[in-house]
């Protein structure tokens, strides 16, 4: 059973609001009460994507993919890598994957036997964090084909975690 917590907001009286909090907040109303059909969240999704919001969506979604191709795709060479589009490509997903120095080591060794399995050793973490990261030096000078390093302990139960790194 769904139920909206409400405020003093009425989706009548959200002139203010933007348009897509409008539109979920109209459907949440609508079906305010009542159980959960995990089968119509597809529906009510394409309901509030719609019109004035999809065509906003859609907007800036072809400027983002023009934006990307000009500067990502158009300039790429066979065997030819450039730092720089590398640096736009994680920035265009807001993420950036590093390797924790503790596990350099058994990268290394991965790489020559298991090249695959390597790459499986490197954990995502956001663009902001990266720099922060940087900023502090806890990422290491990169050798060319390699992935950046970040001075940070990891374990598949917490994944990162950055205390004590000074200790490493």
């Amino acid at each position: 059973m769904m139920t909206i917590w409400e405020s003093r907001l009425r989706v009548d009286n959200t002139d203010s609001l933007p348009a897509l909090i409008r539109a979920t907040l109209r459907v949440l109303e609508r079906e305010n009460g009542r159980p959960v059909d995990e089968s119509a969240i597809g529906d009510w999704l394409d309901e509030i994507y719609a019109g004035e919001i999809a065509a906003r969506w859609q907007q800036e979604f072809d400027h983002a993919a023009a934006e990307f191709e000009a500067s990502c795709i158009r300039p790429l060479r066979a065997f030819q890598a450039d730092r720089s589009l590398e640096e736009l490509f994680y920035r265009a997903f807001d993420s950036i994957e590093v390797l924790p120095n503790d596990l350099y080591d058994e990268f290394i060794q991965c790489k020559e036997e298991e090249p695959i399995r390597a790459y499986e050793l490197l954990v995502p973490i956001s663009w902001g964090r990266y720099h922060a990261l940087a900023n502090e030096g806890r990422i290491l000078p990169q050798e060319r084909g390699e992935p950046c390093i970040v001075r940070a302990k990891y374990s598949s139960e917490v994944g990162l975690t950055f205390e004590e790194w000074m200790q490493m």
